[in-house]
């Protein structure tokens, strides 16, 4: 029978719901995206278009601005994608969404993530649709490093006769730097140099100070646990 007082869901507001909410580098993941009305019931007659972007938290990681490689431990959501059945990616850090939405006005997308140690959001915004502009923002999204993999290794400027930094980082397949990490890794040189034997990681890198005469320095930093190695050559 009709129901004089049924009240039509029109969209309020969106719902981001991702599948996971903590993840690894790499992993695959993904959301529903809901139009709500103001009751929270599906709003089954929408069908607007509507943008996405990614809200990069990386700044409010504890600690950050104490620790002295926080942007390589802690980069930018750059590498954050997202795609899905009527998604199209607009190549400045947004993606606009289609009105294929199903017939409870939902959809799923993707998200594809290879960079760690991040945190961000997505908001979904439609600002066409009569009424609006209507919104939704997920709950955060964190991607940690994926296990330790191996070892980056690199120089800073050097100068013969002149002391210069070596950095040791413990890394993920994707090079992410696990800052988790505490090792003592060993180095040596295929020269006569300066450089210390060993270098202990605190926070996933460590750094020391090398000196040679002039000419190319090979410096191999090598886990005698794991046996992950890496070098790097210090043009002098």
């Amino acid at each position: 029978p009709y129901d004089a007082e049924f009240i039509v869901p029109v969209i309020n507001h969106f719902a981001i719901i991702p599948g996971d909410n903590e993840n690894l580098a790499g992993d695959e993941n993904g959301a529903m995206i809901k139009a709500l009305a103001v009751d929270g019931r599906n709003a089954s007659t929408y069908e607007g278009s509507a943008t996405l972007t990614v809200n990069c938290n990386d700044d409010d990681v504890e600690g950050i601005d104490e620790y002295e490689f926080g942007r390589l431990a802690f980069p930018d959501c750059d590498g954050v994608s997202i795609s899905g059945a009527g998604v199209t990616d607009n190549g400045d850090g947004t993606w606009s969404l289609d009105d294929g939405w199903d017939s409870l006005a939902s959809r799923e997308i993707a998200i594809e993530n290879e960079t760690a140690t991040i945190g961000f959001t997505i908001t979904v915004t439609d600002a066409s649709t009569a009424g609006g502009p209507y919104t939704g923002t997920s709950p955060e999204i964190v991607y940690f490093p994926e296990e330790y993999s191996g070892l980056w290794l690199w120089a800073d400027d050097a100068t013969a006769g002149s002391a210069f930094d070596v950095h040791v980082a413990a890394v993920d397949e994707f090079r992410n730097i696990r800052w988790m990490e505490k090792r003592l890794i060993n180095l040596s040189a295929n020269r006569p140099a300066e450089v210390p034997g060993a270098v202990l990681l605190e926070d996933g890198i460590g750094s020391v100070l090398v000196n040679a005469s002039a000419g190319d320095l090979d410096i191999l930093a090598t886990d005698p646990i794991a046996l992950n190695y890496d070098t790097v050559l210090a043009s002098r």
